[in-house]
C-alpha cells in the first residue's frame, strides 16, 4: 500500500512539474528539498539518489529546451574534468554502488544546473525570494520547536535511521524540516546572506527583515560554524560592487544600506554570542569535545589519504575508507571527505571550479549570490555535509548557477548586472529618438 501511495505521489509530482512555468521549477526544487527530508525516510539508496530535487532539476533541464548555454568555457572545462575524474574514481572505488550513487547526485544536483544554461533574471530572483521565505518560515517553526523542545512534525522520523538525531547537547538545538542542526545552520547562513545582499544591493527592506529572522533561526541551531559562515558571507556582500547606482528606493544610498546591514549583523552576532544557549555550548563537554575532534582528525585524514597514494578511495566513500583502516570516526569536514574520496586531483578540481564560479560571480556583480556561496563554502568545512546530506547538494548547484548567470560587467560601468544590460540595450536607441537626450539609466528604467 505504501509503495502504491509513493508511486501515485511521484506521478502527480512529475505532472505538476510539466504544467508549471519553467522559471518556477528551480524554486520548487529548493522548497521540496528543504521541506521533505527524503534522506530520513528509510527508502532504498537508489530512490534517495533520485530525490525530488533531482527530479525537478532534470525536468527543468529538459523543459528549458535547446538554448545558447552562456556558461563560461573555463567552468565547462573544469566541470567536465571533474566528471571524468568521478568516472575514474567510481570504477576503481572501494564501493562501486556508493560511488555511483554519490556521483550521480553531484552531477544532477550541481553540474546539471551549472552547465545547462544561464538562468534568467526571473529564475534568479524567484529562487532568492523562495530561499528567504523558507528561512523566515523555518525560523517560525524553529521557535515553536524550541519552546516545545520537540519537533512536532519530524521528531519521530529524525530518531530513526543509521545516524539518529539525539538531543545530547547542553541545550536544545532545532532540527525543523532540515534534520541535523548543522544542516539548519547551513541553510540559515545562506538565506541570511542572500537577504542581506538583496537589501544592500537592491534596497529591499523586507529582505533586511528576512535577514534578521534568519539570525534568530541561526541562534536556535547553536552553531558556531554557521555564525562564522554568515560573517564571511556578509563581508563579501558588503564589499562587493553594487548592481545598481548609488541610489536606492526611498533615497537610501548603497553606502547607507551597507552601514545599516553591517549594524544589523553586528547586533545579531552579539545577540547570538551573548545568548545563554551559545555560552552553554561553548563551555559544555560536547562543545569542547567537538572542537577537539575537528582539530585532531587532520593528521588521521592525511595518513589515510597518503595510504591511497592521494588518489582517493572513490566518490562518497571517505567513511568507509577510515573504517577499513581501523578509524571508525566521522570526518566533520567536507573538504577532508573530498580529499579522502576523490583524492588530491578531485579535491583540486572541485575547489578550482568553485573558486572560478566565485570570481566570475564578482565579475558579474552577483554580490548576494557570491556571498551566499562563500558562506556555504565556509559552513561545510565544519561538518560532513558533502556525503551525509546529498539532496542538499542542490544548494551548491543553485548558487553556482545563479552566480555565473548574466553578462560580465566592467568595473565602474553604470549598467549594473548583466541582466540589466541585456534589457537596457534595445531601449537605448529608442530613448535617443523620443527624448533626444542621453540613454536611460537603469534607475530610470526600473
Amino acid at each position: 500500500m505504501t509503495a502504491i501511495l509513493l508511486m501515485t505521489a511521484a506521478v502527480l509530482f512529475v505532472v505538476l512539474l510539466l504544467l508549471v512555468q519553467v522559471d518556477l521549477l528551480l524554486p520548487i526544487g529548493l522548497a521540496v528539498t528543504a521541506l521533505v527530508p527524503i534522506g530520513w525516510t528509510g527508502l532504498p539508496e537508489v530512490l534517495t539518489v533520485g530525490s525530488p530535487g533531482a527530479v525537478v532539476v532534470l525536468v527543468w533541464a529538459v523543459r528549458g529546451g535547446p538554448r545558447k548555454s552562456g556558461v563560461p568555457k573555463l567552468v565547462v572545462v573544469l566541470a567536465l574534468a571533474l566528471l571524468v575524474w568521478l568516472t575514474v574514481g567510481a570504477i576503481t572505488s572501494i564501493s562501486l554502488v556508493r560511488s555511483v550513487g554519490w556521483s550521480t547526485s553531484l552531477v544532477v544536483l550541481v553540474l546539471v544546473p551549472l552547465l545547462s544554461r544561464s538562468l534568467s533574471e526571473r529564475e534568479v530572483r524567484r529562487t532568492t525570494t523562495t530561499w528567504i521565505v523558507l528561512v523566515v518560515g523555518l525560523t517560525g517553526y524553529g521557535v515553536v520547536e524550541r519552546l516545545l523542545e520537540s519537533n512536532p512534525l519530524y521528531g519521530t522520523l529524525f530518531l530513526t535511521g543509521e545516524y539518529p538525531i539525539l538531543q545530547h547537547w547542553s541545550s536544545y538545538r532545532i532540527t525543523t524540516t532540515l534534520g541535523h542542526p548543522l544542516s539548519n545552520s547551513l541553510f540559515f547562513a545562506i538565506g541570511v546572506t542572500l537577504a542581506l545582499g538583496r537589501y544592500v544591493h537592491e534596497g529591499s527592506r523586507r529582505s533586511l527583515l528576512g535577514a534578521a529572522f534568519g539570525l534568530v533561526g541561526l541562534l536556535l541551531t547553536v552553531s558556531r560554524g554557521g555564525l562564522i559562515a554568515v560573517a564571511v558571507g556578509a563581508a563579501v556582500v558588503l564589499s562587493a560592487p553594487s548592481t545598481r547606482e548609488d541610489v536606492g528606493r526611498g533615497g537610501h544610498g548603497t553606502s547607507r544600506r551597507r552601514a545599516v546591514g553591517l549594524l544589523t549583523l553586528v547586533a545579531g552576532g552579539l545577540m547570538i554570542l551573548a545568548s545563554p544557549e551559545f555560552q552553554e555550548r561553548q563551555q559544555s563537554w560536547s562543545g569542547i569535545a567537538s572542537a577537539q575532534q575537528r582539530g585532531e582528525i587532520g593528521p588521521v585524514v592525511l595518513r589515510a589519504a597518503a595510504s591511497m597514494h592521494w588518489l582517493g578511495s572513490g566518490p562518497g566513500t571517505s567513511n568507509g575508507l577510515l573504517q577499513a583502516l581501523g578509524t571508525p570516526e566521522i570526518v566533520e569536514n567536507s573538504y577532508y571527505q573530498l580529499l579522502l574520496s576523490l583524492g588530491l586531483p578531485g579535491l583540486s578540481l572541485f575547489v578550482g571550479l568553485i573558486a572560478t564560479v566565485l570570481c566570475l560571480g564578482l565579475q558579474r556583480r552577483a554580490g548576494a549570490t557570491v556571498g551566499a556561496l562563500a558562506a556555504l563554502c565556509v559552513a561545510v568545512g565544519g561538518f560532513n555535509w558533502i556525503e551525509a546530506d546529498r539532496p542538499s547538494m542542490l544548494y551548491l548547484g543553485l548558487l553556482a548557477a545563479m552566480a555565473i548567470s548574466g553578462r560580465p560587467t566592467a568595473v565602474g560601468s553604470a549598467d549594473g548586472a548583466g541582466y540589466a544590460a541585456e534589457k537596457v540595450e534595445p531601449m537605448k536607441a529608442k530613448s535617443r529618438v523620443i527624448r533626444g537626450s542621453e540613454p536611460c539609466t537603469n534607475a530610470e528604467l526600473r
